[in-house]
């Protein structure tokens, strides 16, 4: 998944923007169907805990992701 390659490569400053970046374009594979949610959320966390983020600020930026995605956001 490219996105967690994204998230990998973040500079310092920018992580946690690029994780929601990231998180929010890939959650609609998840909403469409087309990728497992357990899958998605493990690799972009992983991912994030591998830059210094905490799971304080993982999580709540995965499920934001996906609950825009659920309720129809679009970016």
């Amino acid at each position: 998944m490219g996105a967690v390659s994204a998230v990998l490569g973040a500079p310092c400053g920018q992580r946690n923007v690029t994780l929601n970046r990231e998180a929010f374009a890939t959650a609609r594979l998840v909403v469409a169907g087309r990728l497992d949610s357990a899958t998605w959320r493990c690799a972009l966390a992983e991912a994030a805990a591998r830059t210094g983020l905490a799971e304080w600020e993982i999580e709540p930026t995965l499920a934001s992701a996906l609950q825009a995605r659920r309720a129809g956001g679009h970016g």
